[in-house]
């Protein structure tokens, strides 16, 4: 019975984080001379019962990311401006032939440790 149980709890546990998917196109947004790219995704919904777990409802979510400029190369993390009150990154975008490979850390200095970003990953870049 008890294996039973773990089983199950594991199970739940593994299942949950199924729903969070990041899609491979990311969008070029030019606003006057600023550049900024969307990445966007599926993330689940936080479960606060079992029922909610079961479940599994999703959302879809983005991420804006300033950036200096389009040109191909690197963007590292420390040159991306956040709004005060919020980490600093750390890591790297590299942009290569409308490739983009995001590697970024939230600079966590609050726990002392890098978090890595959920939307780490390839993109295509396109226009939006």
């Amino acid at each position: 019975m008890v294996r039973i149980i773990l089983f199950v709890i594991i199970f739940l546990f593994v299942s949950s984080c199924e729903g969070n998917k990041n899609y491979k196109v990311a969008y070029i947004i030019r606003e006057k001379n600023l550049f900024f790219i969307k990445l966007t995704g599926k993330r689940e919904l936080m479960s606060h019962n079992p029922q909610d777990i079961i479940k599994a409802k999703t959302y879809d979510d983005s991420l804006i990311i300033p950036i200096p400029s389009l040109k191909d190369g690197v963007v590292k993390g420390e040159d991306i401006p956040v709004k005060k009150g919020y980490y600093k990154y750390r890591g790297e975008l590299v942009i290569n032939n409308k490739i983009l490979e995001v590697s970024l850390f939230y600079d966590n200095y609050d726990d002392k440790k890098l978090e890595p970003l959920s939307w780490n990953g390839r993109y295509k870049l396109v226009n939006k």
